[in-house]
């Protein structure tokens, strides 16, 4: 079974929005429509997301993911992989 990022199954935490882009979701720690109002420091850091988690269920022995980091956003992005509150990867 594939899920798109936006799948109603999927639930995102430590975000405040998702903004849909030509690549697929970009999450925010800000209201990203208002980022305008606020400091370019304080947008930078938004976008910065630490803590953010995609959580789900599944009893699938594998997962794969699709898709990319944009690098300009970013940078040199790292991901844990946790089940049953364990890092595993």
């Amino acid at each position: 079974m594939r899920l798109n990022a936006d799948d109603s199954r999927l639930t995102w935490q430590g975000v405040i929005s998702l903004e849909q882009t030509e690549n697929g979701l970009k999450p925010w720690r800000l209201p990203y429509r208002e980022r305008n109002f606020y400091d370019r420091g304080l947008q930078l850091r938004a976008l910065q997301n630490s803590g953010v988690r995609l959580r789900f269920a599944t009893d699938s022995p594998v997962i794969v993911l699709h898709g990319k980091i944009n690098q300009a956003d970013y940078g040199d992005a790292k991901f844990d992989l946790v089940i049953d509150n364990e890092i595993v990867a």
